[in-house]
């Protein structure tokens, strides 16, 4: 299962997936004066069929390395098994801070 929130332009939008297909079409369900978007992914066995069971710790230094890597984006891990969260943030790019 994957569910994608998006919040743009005043407007709240969602959309399901199920084993890869929508669950329907992207949906307007409320207003907003903030703006992102959030990813949740629960893996499906049926396709995940070597490992539904991801390591927090790679995920968890992906995120990081990509936080670095893309200025004033705001990326949040959280563990549903564990409680285990996280939040990265860079105000520098990467190639700004290797420069000083």
């Amino acid at each position: 299962m994957l569910e994608v929130e998006i919040k743009q332009n005043g407007q709240v939008f969602q959309m399901r997936f199920e084993q890869g297909k929508p669950t329907g079409p992207l949906t307007i369900v409320g207003k907003t004066k903030s703006r992102g978007t959030k990813v949740t992914f629960k893996p499906d066995p049926e396709i995940f069929k070597e490992t539904v069971d991801f390591s927090y710790d790679v995920l968890s230094q992906r995120l990081r390395e990509l936080a670095f890597l893309n200025r004033g984006l705001k990326i949040t891990i959280l563990d549903e098994r564990s409680d285990k969260n996280q939040e990265f943030f860079m105000k520098a790019a990467l190639f700004l801070l290797l420069s000083i």
